[in-house]
């Protein structure tokens, strides 16, 4: 599927791909790279398997290991590959609710790299817009 979105990230264009159900996501490789983690990209079906099936800890260190950095440059690395990733999913939502869900599950995706702390919302919009997002909490 072709991209027929785009935004800059802190001076990084990224393009993101609308789906018909309303959601959207970024192209990876764009994102992966924006956030030093290039060498993911030959590795990208097993990077998307351990995201979403293994504890972070074992994903985080098999970062390190592919990229050849250590396990804190990894786990920073994959905290912005979160935020960017998520906050286009956010942003280029078409609903409220998606952009609702998106939030949510960027809450909790990054709050389970964290060893027992649960972002607010107020923290999460903060680390959004250090990235170069626009968001605002009502």
């Amino acid at each position: 599927m072709k991209a027929n979105l785009k935004t800059k990230i802190n001076g990084n264009e990224v393009s993101v791909i609308g789906y018909p159900d309303g959601k959207c996501a970024p192209i990876s490789n764009e994102v992966l790279k924006i956030t030093g983690l290039e060498a993911m990209i030959p590795e990208l079906k097993k990077f998307y398997n351990l995201l979403g099936n293994v504890e972070p800890e074992t994903l985080i260190t098999w970062v390190a290991n592919a990229a050849n950095m250590t396990y804190e440059q990894a786990l920073e690395k994959m905290k912005r590959y979160l935020l960017i990733d998520g906050g286009c999913r956010m942003c280029f939502g078409k609903t409220e609710q998606i952009r609702v869900d998106e939030f949510r599950m960027l809450k909790s995706d990054l709050s389970m790299f964290e060893n027992g702390h649960v972002f607010t919302y107020h923290e999460l919009a903060d680390m959004l817009n250090e990235e170069g997002f626009e968001i605002t909490i009502k």
